[in-house]
């Protein structure tokens, strides 16, 4: 599969779900491990430099009616890009360059 087309997977997740969720942006051939509800190896995640947030493409549901917003977070795309202001080919493209920078995404539901 392509980084075009892994990326337009993602985007399909992001505008069919009904439910909050998050891909984190990990180092490749790394993999989370979850302990208790709490990820013990953080340090392969990509977190901003000035404030250690980790760095998504998250989807979030604002409401009863599942209406909502999803797009990516983090540094590395200089910022939070979402729907509400941005197009989809933008944050697609986004979301495609995480593929061809080498790394990976791992899913995790929203824990809030």
């Amino acid at each position: 599969m392509t980084n075009t087309e892994k990326a337009q997977n993602i985007m399909r997740q992001l505008k069919n779900t009904k439910e909050d969720f998050e891909f984190y942006i990990v180092e490749s051939g790394q993999e989370l491990v979850l302990v208790d509800d709490r990820i013990e190896n953080t340090n392969i995640i990509l977190k901003n430099e000035r404030t250690e947030n980790i760095m998504s493409i998250y989807s979030y549901v604002t409401d009863d009616e599942n209406e909502g917003f999803y797009g990516v977070y983090g540094d590395f795309f200089g910022g939070q890009k979402d729907s509400r202001e941005a197009a989809d080919e933008e944050i697609q493209d986004a979301i495609q360059s995480v593929y061809d920078a080498g790394y990976q995404l791992m899913y995790t539901k929203n824990r809030n």
